[in-house]
């Protein structure tokens, strides 16, 4: 009969709240990320360009990524055992760093087989999420420095009793660019083991489910 093609062995992997809040992230992200190139640098964008309505558009954003933030943090701890917090500490469980030492090998085209766990991933997204607020800490700080917010400076000004405006906006700053870093990282680790495992890992942030062919 020779080798037919057989139901692929499908696993529900990303819940929803996982799946909205990922997205959520992802477009409050970028939007950020633009306005924030623009008020940083004005004189790089279209003549004539409201400077207003860019920072409504900055903040509104930072409003929604603290939110969908706050539904994933909570969603770790009430989730399902793939979303759950103890996901972002692969390494401390028995034989934690060698997983994680293969995985690099693999990523660094040392090794040709792809791993059998995803710990590096893992707590990569955990850095990601520390990052993330990192950036909703430092900016609602700075938005306290418009005077016209009440709420953020209670809140967030103790900072500047820490640190001078200029160290937070710059930290601010970095970090965006090492988010901006690890999107480029992120997408290409999904797409390497995406083409060599053809497990869907691509499709299943949108759709929940990732599944490997199987051949009789």
């Amino acid at each position: 009969m020779g080798n037919e093609s057989a139901p692929e062995d499908i696993f529900y992997v990303w819940h929803l709240p996982v799946r909205i809040t990922h997205w959520v992230n992802v477009v409050a992200f970028f939007t950020l990320a633009i306005t924030g190139f623009y008020i940083g640098a004005p004189s790089i964008a279209l003549h004539g360009s409201p400077m207003l309505q860019v920072r409504i558009v900055h903040m509104l954003a930072g409003y929604v990524l603290t939110c969908s933030v706050a539904v994933r943090v909570v969603w770790a701890f009430i989730g399902d055992h793939g979303a759950s917090w103890q996901s972002f500490f692969p390494y401390l469980k028995k034989g934690g760093w060698e997983k994680i030492r293969q995985e690099l090998r693999f990523y660094l085209f040392l090794r040709p087989q792809p791993p059998s766990s995803s710990a590096v991933v893992n707590v990569s997204h955990f850095f990601v999420l520390l990052a993330f607020l990192f950036e909703i800490t430092t900016g609602f700080a700075l938005l306290s420095l418009s005077g016209s917010h009440n709420v953020a400076g209670p809140l967030f000004g103790w900072l500047f009793l820490l640190v001078s405006p200029q160290y937070v906006r710059l930290a601010h700053v970095i970090v965006m660019w090492l988010l901006l870093a690890f999107t480029v990282e992120h997408i290409y680790v999904a797409a390497l083991l995406d083409i060599r495992e053809r497990s869907g890992l691509l499709s299943s942030i949108v759709t929940g489910y990732m599944g490997h062919e199987r051949h009789s």
